[in-house]
């Protein structure tokens, strides 16, 4: 009999045992390990009489998981026997931890955090660290003493939701570990409920007595020859979480009896680490020492944050089940605290412990009367420790606490509430007064008192109407004094507590603007002024800017994968305009080599989403419309788009064809025999389909979207489409918007002729300035941006990329008009609305799969009259990046220069506030009542309608875009 175990590790040293009971020959034990097509001898034993043997083998390393075989031959001089079983080899395993300061973040905060790598055995080992996320990235760091530290600041206008960090390894290993980011109060109690372990029925309605069938076990004492064994374990933690024993016998008749039983072991770390404070309970403001124990030599990542924080967002802890106490210290007088400290993280330290295995780290402790949760992770030669999680309670007998929100609007009126506590065991007398100040008005609230008697135990809520008159972070301070008074409270006299007879607070409050956000932008070429300007007419102290670059044309669309790669939702119309934009997307980064799979597989999902939701908006015609069923008719434009969009997501998911195909013979239907096709059915938002307003535009739409589902020029229906489509061509062609979708369409069809007529045509029409060219809408405003504008625009730049390159109409051409839509882009990637956006981003990956070069680097440096310098590097690791820095100077005079060998997109964006109508009401409040007098219980029922409307944020940016 040879025993081993079924699964391995490669690279480490795995234990065999061999037995062979009562030979009756000598015979020979051969015992081989085979791997692939090597094979490696374990044992080799010649056996006489009875043998039994444990020996320690080296399996070999591995990079994926094999299959492997343990072959047993025993060979004797009239008989031979083998036997082979298949063990599989596990690759070395690492353990990676990715730990942040806290779960959650508010805007414009910093995210730190540390990684930490370690082999199965929990021994730290030197990794390379390429970690990249959308926001930040950082390259080749290599981990020191065990633990990389990292942090990276949020802009204030950080969307809100969940980040990842994601981290892989030079062995391709990749780790994740997720924040979100929120704009949060963190509560001030927890409520927990105690259910009662048993439940008793309380309906009577219910019918007892049914009939039960139930199955139970039940043991049989009987006679056995009994005996006991004991067998030593040796380094029995290396077995951990369980450890499982196998017992056999081989009976006199050859058969082999076997049984198993799992023993829990606790992990038990090489590396002990333990912390601990000097008293379980401290004063705010107090100093205090943080006692920490673990292996000499050990780097320890030590984190203290608010309870609070854990209570409004949990996390998987670094912890191993112990417990921990502590003795109360004594607290030193005080006459009175400012409290202005409030940290969310108090500890977020890296310490080296010394060769006594401990260290002392002075600490004060933070104004907030709150338990602080403290941790620690260590690694060193020994290996990783952990230890258990400990508390100190920062608290005093007699304090205030404030009520803020998150945030308020400038000017609004909102009310400040302060609630005194008093846990002394005698009543004092309070007054409570909020200080004064530039930044706000206040006034008491009508009926309020603020000199008051509070009694042991007691607490008191005090309340001020306050308007805030400044913007950005706002202090407010509160104070509460327990005074000398020969009044009585109650049947007692008010005392003064000996310790912290005043206690005072100050918190900050974000202040904001609502009114109508604004931002601008510009782009130009190698170097650019850029003037940024305020109108006459915005909020003081709302304006603010940044500068950003990035080095892929589709950058700003990959950095928003959020925005552009959503989940599709909303009717029928909504879902696809954020389906196809996941396409465009995927299609750009699979042909230039930087799709990854987690873009993938996430894009992936989304479309699978929108997939599904979209079939619930189709007739049983085959047709799709806004509101599926509920709606009339299906919609000649959108049953189209759906048609091309399923289309295009089959590469990347399932897409049933009878669906793109009933959809298409419904469109057939609705063709006149001129070859045009009639528009039925309506749009819940006109907005979605751009320009396609009449029967030539929606049939030269439809045409292209046959031809994109699959080049079949020879079909008859897109025949017959092209014959009404030639016939518009060949008459007055006045009707910029219709040409350029006619271009596209004749591109598609290869039709070199017609295509370069439309584009000859379209080229005299259209506008050049600065570098950049574009086609105009006839009655347009001129001011802000034109949505029709980029569609058309981007219809042209299609029809030059979707087929042969035409001459004197090459990519040099074509920048111009890259240019132009690269200007019209907001923050975000996309533009001003849903068609457009869509368009825009189709024809704009496909110039940037077109120019897209693996090689070449730019220096990008913006200067400014002020002094600002600030360089940026574009190269091949960093063309996905999105760099950003906020700029000071508003207004201001700014220079961007950019010199190398590549394409960079700068853009610097301006934020201002101007403020709303006059007639402007945020509020709107409405009541309809309702008698019903002819019944027995007469009844008036009143209706209150409520409605808070918000002002409309416009963007309004400045950008660059350089080509060196």
């Amino acid at each position: 009999m040879v025993t081993v175990s079924s699964q391995v590790r490669g690279g480490k040293q795995e234990t065999l045992c061999a037995q062979i009971h009562g030979p009756t020959e000598p015979v020979t034990l051969t015992v081989t390990l085979e791997v692939d097509a090597s094979s490696t001898v374990i044992l080799e034993e010649a056996v006489k009489q009875d043998f039994y043997r444990c020996l320690n083998f080296q399996v070999p390393p591995v990079r994926t998981r094999k299959v492997a075989s343990i072959n047993v031959t025993i060979q004797g001089e009239s008989a031979s026997m083998s036997k082979k079983t298949k063990i599989l080899i596990e690759p070395a395993a690492f353990i990676h931890i990715i730990q942040t300061d806290k779960p959650i973040y508010k805007p414009g905060q910093t995210v730190q955090f540390r990684i930490v790598s370690m082999d199965a055995n929990f021994i730290p080992v030197a990794r390379v660290d390429p970690n990249s996320n959308r926001i930040a990235q950082w390259l080749d760091k290599a981990i020191v003493s065990g633990i990389l530290d990292l942090s990276h600041p949020m802009i204030p206008e950080a969307m809100q939701g969940s980040y990842m960090i994601t981290a892989s390894t030079d062995k391709g290993e990749r780790i994740s570990h997720s924040f979100d980011i929120k704009e949060y109060v963190l509560p001030k109690y927890e409520v927990k409920v105690h259910l009662p372990k048993k439940n008793i029925l309380m309906y009577p309605d219910c019918v007892l007595g049914a009939t039960c069938h139930i199955s139970m076990s039940f043991s049989v004492s009987a006679s056995v020859n009994r005996g006991e064994v004991s067998i030593p374990l040796r380094q029995v933690t290396n077995l951990a979480p369980f450890a499982q024993v196998v017992v056999y016998t081989v009976m006199p008749s050859g058969e082999t009896v076997a049984d198993s039983q799992d023993y829990p072991i606790q992990l038990c770390l090489n590396n002990k680490v333990s912390l601990k404070f000097p008293s379980l309970q401290e004063l705010p403001a107090e100093k205090t020492t943080l006692s920490l124990q673990a292996h000499p030599g050990s780097m320890c990542s030590v984190r203290a944050i608010d309870q609070s924080v854990l209570l409004l967002q949990s996390e998987q802890e670094l912890t191993v089940d112990y417990s921990s106490g502590g003795v109360k210290g004594k607290e030193e007088e005080k006459k009175e605290t400012v409290r202005t400290f409030f940290p969310e993280t108090w500890i977020w330290d890296l310490v080296t412990v010394g060769d006594s295995g401990s260290v002392d780290v002075e600490k004060t402790v933070p104004d907030t009367i709150t338990k602080w949760a403290a941790g620690a992770f260590c690694v060193s030669s020994v290996g990783f420790g952990v230890s258990p999680n400990i508390g100190l309670t920062a608290f005093q007998p007699f304090f205030v606490s404030l009520t803020l929100p998150y945030s308020v609007i400038r000017g609004e009126v909102f009310t400040l509430k302060a609630t005194v506590f008093n846990y002394l065991s005698k009543c004092i007398m309070v007054k409570v007064t909020l200080t004064d100040s530039d930044q706000y008005t206040f006034r008491n609230c009508e009926g309020c008192q603020y000199n008051v008697c509070l009694c042991g135990e007691e607490s008191r809520t005090f309340s001020w109407i306050v308007t805030p008159t400044a913007l950005g972070q706002v202090n407010l301070k509160v104070s509460a004094e327990a005074l000398k008074t020969d009044v009585l409270c109650g049947n007692e006299v008010a005392t003064v507590p000996d310790t912290g007879r005043i206690d005072t607070v100050v918190r900050t409050l974000l202040v904001e603007v609502s009114d109508t956000h604004t931002s601008q932008h510009q782009k130009g070429p190698v170097e650019k002024k850029i003037s940024l300007l305020m109108p006459e007419m915005f909020v003081a102290g709302s304006a603010r800017a940044s500068v950003s670059v990035l080095g892929d044309l589709m950058g700003r669309a990959t950095k928003n994968l959020d925005k552009l790669l959503a989940m599709p939702y909303g009717c029928g119309e909504q879902n696809m305009v954020l389906f196809a934009p996941n396409i465009f997307i995927l299609n750009y980064l699979k042909s230039t080599g930087q799709l990854t799979k987690e873009i993938q597989d996430r894009a992936t999902r989304f479309l699978e989403s929108g997939y599904q939701r979209e079939l619930t908006y189709k007739h049983d015609d085959g047709s799709y419309s806004a509101f599926g069923k509920n709606d009339d008719s299906g919609n000649t434009w959108l049953t189209s788009f759906v048609m091309k969009s399923f289309g295009g997501a089959t590469p990347y998911i399932f897409v049933h064809p009878q669906h793109i195909k009933e959809a298409r013979r419904w469109l057939s239907k609705h063709q006149r025999p001129d070859g045009c096709i009639r528009s039925v059915g309506k749009l819940f938002h006109n907005g979605m389909k751009g320009g396609v307003s009449d029967d030539v535009s929606l049939t030269a739409y439809i045409t292209a979207a046959l031809l994109e589902l699959n080049g079949n020029v020879t079909d008859p229906m897109v025949q017959n489409c092209l014959n009404c489509l030639k016939e518009a061509v060949a008459g007055q062609l006045d009707n910029l918007y219709t040409s350029a979708l006619l271009s596209y369409t004749f591109t598609l069809a290869g039709d070199e002729e017609t295509r370069s007529k439309l584009v000859t045509y379209l080229h005299h029409k259209s506008d050049t300035h600065g570098g950049t060219r574009h086609w105009a809408r006839a009655g347009a405003s001129g001011k802000g941006l034109d949505s029709l504008e980029v569609e058309m625009t981007s219809y042209v730049l299609l029809a030059l990329l979707s087929g042969p390159t035409m001459k004197e109409f090459g990519l040099d051409y074509s920048s111009g008009i890259v240019r132009w839509l690269a200007q019209q882009q907001n923050p975000s990637g996309g533009f001003s609305s849903t068609q457009d956006t869509v368009v825009a981003l189709q024809a704009l990956a496909k110039y940037g799969a077109a120019t897209y070069s693996e090689e070449g680097s730019t220096a990008v440096t913006v200067t400014s009259l002020g002094g600002l310098n600030k360089e940026f590097t574009v190269d091949q690791r960093t063309r996905l990046l999105y760099q950003e820095e906020r700029l000071s100077e508003v207004p201001g005079e700014y220079t961007i220069r950019a010199q190398g060998q590549s394409c960079v997109l700068a853009q610097i964006s301006m934020h201002y506030n101007i403020p709303p109508p006059p007639d402007f009401s945020a509020f709107n409040i409405t009541t309809v009542t309702m008698a019903k007098c002819n019944i027995s219980r007469p009844q008036l029922i009143l209706f209150v309608t409520v409605r808070y409307s918000v002002c409309v944020c416009v963007c309004v940016c400045v950008c660059v875009c350089v080509c060196v």
